[in-house]
């Protein structure tokens, strides 16, 4: 059997969802797009997924809801949504949620763009080859190409003069 679930948020604006009997309200609020605090995902530990029930509820208070809310909030209609099941149409008021959750869920237009720098990169390399006036050795021409602090392994370096001269001294490496 399906409920309607009701939210005011924060904003003033409500949002509502159908779901089926004995989900949590907190797997409510996910599927209406609420943003309900919930450190601990649902588990019950940290005690922040606090909503208020407009209508005093018939269902007592879970063992949880008593460790974790005063007995002011719980008289209030204070509930976890993660403790919560639904057993019937509910409204409830959905808290301001802390600064730091809302930085956690919300991407300002205003913030500057940050880019990431992968972490596996290929250089495409065009390597002088050696000359009669430059002699200087393989590796060492390698690395003046490269960026400073790489290290590569001896079975590779073994092999390195036949494949610069293979591939014409225009490699790839993969850094």
């Amino acid at each position: 059997m399906e409920f309607k679930i009701s939210f005011i948020l924060p904003t003033g604006q409500r949002a509502e969802v159908m779901v089926e009997e004995g989900a949590t309200l907190l797997e409510a609020a996910a599927r209406a797009g609420a943003a309900v605090e919930g450190n601990c995902g649902g588990k019950g530990t940290c005690g922040k997924c606090k909503v208020r029930l407009t209508e005093k509820s018939a269902a007592a208070p879970t063992e949880t809801e008593k460790k974790l809310l005063s007995a002011e909030e719980l008289t209030d209609g204070w509930v976890l949504a993660c403790q919560r099941k639904v057993t019937g149409d509910i409204t409830m008021e959905v808290p301001g949620q802390s600064d730091a959750f809302q930085r956690k869920i919300s991407l300002s237009e205003d913030e500057e763009e940050i880019e990431a720098e992968p972490a596996i990169r290929a250089l495409e390399l065009v390597l002088s080859p050696p000359t009669v006036q430059d002699q200087t050795a393989d590796l060492e021409r390698l690395l003046q190409e490269l960026p400073t602090g790489l290290q590569s392994s001896h079975r590779l370096l073994r092999g390195l003069p036949q494949k610069l001269r293979r591939e014409k001294f225009s490699v790839t490496a993969v850094c």
